[in-house]
């Protein structure tokens, strides 16, 4: 594949970037522990290595995933986009033993068609938990790529072709042939952020940190100010999925969210909100039940909700 090369024309370049959503109405959550966020970055990057594109940046929110990616075919985008939904509802299904994620969603890769675009599109992707009042800053969120630019962090990791075979195997669970994908594994297992980001584009792109920084907070003009104003978030989405096992657990004697009926699950709506001040919408999702069921079974509870939710 041809390397991108910023000053090249867009018009004329075959690299292309694409942004990439998995987003769509029914999702549900679809990462509820550490572990399934673990997995979408490392089924991520083993895609993007098998469809031969790169990626730029990328961000694991509780119910879809963003990415930024380059390529020089639609074809090889669209591959990785199908191929990522496809194995990672595959894991979520042998898991939780339930239905498939991401059903129905065409995650269609769309293009980006100039350098303003790109540095917005990259921007939003990353700004995705301070939007969702998950975080108050980018840089403290886990899953995504944020702060592998303009970073110089401690790298423990190893090559992958030390690894062997059936080592690669039983850390990744994956049986694809990645001895040329250039990948170094962190000492807990995960693929290295580096090893697998194109951090250098984005860092060209930008020209500095205080660019970079300087996008971050013009992709919202609430951005800006919640970035140095701290803001508390009670319980994320995977401590409200957790609460809302706990529940579960106790009212049911399960823990297994998926199994339990639609009328059971409304059923845990008002102890749960209760418990997390969530809104509805929040506590809709992690249910995988619609905010018009909750609302309409369980009665309007939004006005309860904290003033950072609504």
């Amino acid at each position: 594949m041809k390397h991108f090369n910023e000053n090249d024309d867009y018009e004329c370049n075959p690299i292309r970037f694409y942004h990439v959503c998995t987003d769509g109405e029914d999702n549900g959550i679809v990462y509820t522990s550490e572990n399934d966020y673990r997995q979408a970055v490392t089924i991520s990057a083993i895609c993007a290595f098998k469809a031969n594109v790169k990626i730029v940046c990328f961000c694991h929110m509780s119910t879809h995933s963003h990415f930024v990616i380059w390529s020089d075919s639609y074809d090889k985008a669209e591959c990785f986009s199908n191929s990522f939904k496809r194995d990672y509802s595959r894991y979520f299904v042998l898991k939780y033993k339930t239905d498939p994620v991401y059903c129905g969603i065409s995650a269609k890769p769309i293009v980006i068609a100039d350098r303003y675009y790109l540095m917005n599109c990259i921007a939003y992707v990353l700004n995705n938990p301070v939007a969702a009042k998950i975080t108050s800053r980018a840089e403290d969120y886990r899953w995504s790529s944020f702060n592998a630019y303009f970073s110089e962090s401690s790298d423990d990791s190893v090559p992958i072709e030390r690894l062997g075979v059936r080592n690669i195997r039983n850390i990744l669970q994956t049986k694809a042939k990645l001895k040329n994908s250039g990948f170094r594994i962190n000492m807990d297992g995960s693929i290295h952020l580096k090893s697998y980001i194109d951090y250098g584009i984005v860092e060209r792109i930008y020209g500095g940190k205080k660019e970079f920084y300087r996008s971050m907070a013009m992709t919202d003009s609430a951005v800006e100010e919640m970035r140095y104003v701290s803001h508390v978030v009670r319980f994320n989405d995977t401590e409200l999925y957790a609460e809302a096992q706990e529940i579960a657990r106790r009212k049911y004697s399960t823990n297994t969210l998926n199994l339990l009926t639609k009328e059971r699950k409304i059923a845990l709506v008002i102890p749960l909100q209760r418990k997390t001040k969530a809104s509805v919408e929040r506590i809709a999702r992690i249910l995988r039940i619609s905010p018009k069921e909750v609302k309409r079974y369980a009665g309007l509870i939004e006005d309860v909700a904290t003033p950072s939710e609504k």
